[in-house]
């Protein structure tokens, strides 16, 4: 049995800059909406050349196919099916089995009772985590999120090699199973997961010193394997969002000043306050969001 994380997606991401390309390489498997006919301006050729995609990506165990049917969607926030109409934070909230609620995260129960069926064999458990292909993207979201505001701890890498546009996805697959980069990534989760809530409980200076070490260490490995992987990439900044629960918030400012006063350049900490789709306990922190926030070659 194993614990995985997933990257959810509405069904326009796939147009952004190959968003579920460069989450592949972040996450265990990407969760794409795949409509079942026409629907706002995607076309029949466009979403047979992504449903080819996933059909390849879910027999490499990378993928998970979402089927949705635009004629049976409950909107719940007076959206046109043009805009987003599958929310990514919709996907994970279920993924996640948090319970629903009257918002535009809501989806209809033919979907929320289909989801659970997604779990493949094997897996435990997930963590479901959306994606955003811009800030912008993430700031318009978090801005229409009917949730309460928490505080978000931000892990801001500002340039980490990613796939080109038209990389091929054999490319990635192959990248993905190289011991060096699954082992840097598991190393890279448990940092933003384990590591952090560890920190916000115990303001060591030694412990915090140890920790910004084993982030760049991590970090450069994760660099290094995907640089050595024989593969168009460009440079892109990459944002790791993590909601904090309540009684750990108050130490994060005091974390991020430490943290920034000896991390490497590369690798930059904030703290926004923003609603959250994920609901988080007062001890507690957990993944709120991925921002690929920009590329250049």
């Amino acid at each position: 049995m194993s614990d995985e994380y997933w990257a959810t997606f509405s069904i326009y991401d796939h147009r952004r800059n190959d968003l579920y390309r460069n989450s592949l390489i972040l996450f265990d498997r990407v969760v794409i909406p795949v409509p079942t006919e026409k629907v706002g301006n995607l076309e029949t050729e466009e979403i047979d050349r992504l449903a080819a995609d996933v059909e390849y990506l879910e027999r490499e165990e990378a993928a998970i196919r979402f089927d949705w049917d635009p004629n049976e969607f409950s909107e719940w926030q007076k959206k046109t099916i043009t805009y987003e109409a599958v929310d990514s934070e919709a996907l994970a909230k279920i993924l996640v089995k948090d319970p629903p609620f009257a918002t535009r995260l809501q989806l209809s129960q033919k979907y929320t009772n289909l989801i659970p069926g997604l779990m493949p064999e094997g897996v435990d458990s997930i963590t479901a985590v959306p994606v955003y292909g811009t800030k912008v993207r993430y700031e318009a979201v978090a801005k229409d999120l009917q949730t309460a505001e928490r505080a978000i701890f931000e892990i801001i890498f500002s340039q980490l090699p990613m796939p080109a546009s038209d990389t091929p996805l054999e490319d990635i697959i192959r990248l993905r199973h190289r011991p060096q980069f699954k082992n840097s990534l598991y190393q890279l989760r448990k940092w933003q997961t384990e590591i952090v809530q560890d920190l916000l409980q115990h303001n060591d200076e030694q412990v915090i010193r140890a920790a910004s070490q084993d982030l760049e260490r991590w970090t450069k490995q994760y660099d290094d394997a995907i640089t050595e992987a024989n593969f168009k990439k460009v440079k892109t900044g990459l944002i790791s969002l993590l909601a904090i629960g309540a009684a750990l918030a108050p130490g994060t400012a005091s974390l991020i000043a430490r943290l920034a006063a000896i991390a490497s350049p590369l690798i930059s900490f904030g703290e926004i306050v923003k609603p959250s789709w994920k609901e988080v306990s007062d001890k507690e922190c957990a993944p709120a969001g991925v921002i690929y926030a920009a590329s250049h070659t």
